[in-house]
């Protein structure tokens, strides 16, 4: 549950900075391509979330055991994925319009107080 909280407070902090960013002209995100778009979220070191759980991470199976999970990817194959899809970022390119604008840094600063006091 730790892990969780401190996942979410560091997904809402690099909401905060991408959002300020946009704001501040800093990223543009318009009129660019995806992967263009991903290696500057790289080299200004966002916080990449993947869909494949990491190695030696544990699910629960349908007969509620848990068993281990190893990820097929090899680092290749995600590194090309991430270049076309750039879904590591969803979290931040993925979110609406309307979420880019001043109006909600405050209540994403509220979220994260709140997820930081939980943690």
């Amino acid at each position: 549950m730790v892990d969780q909280l401190s996942i979410e407070a560091t997904r809402a902090s690099e909401r905060v900075r991408f959002i300020k960013e946009v704001i501040a002209g800093t990223i543009n995100i318009r009129n660019r391509k995806r992967a263009e778009l991903v290696a500057e979220l790289k080299s200004k070191k966002y916080q990449a979330y993947g869909k494949a759980k990491p190695v030696g991470s544990s699910v629960v199976a349908d007969d509620g055991t848990e068993a281990d999970v190893e990820t097929r990817d090899t680092e290749e194959d995600q590194a090309d994925e991430e270049a076309t899809s750039g879904s590591d970022y969803d979290y931040l390119v993925g979110m609406p319009m309307w979420n880019l604008t001043k109006e909600k840094v405050s209540p994403l600063l509220s979220t994260l107080r709140k997820l930081l006091k939980r943690h």
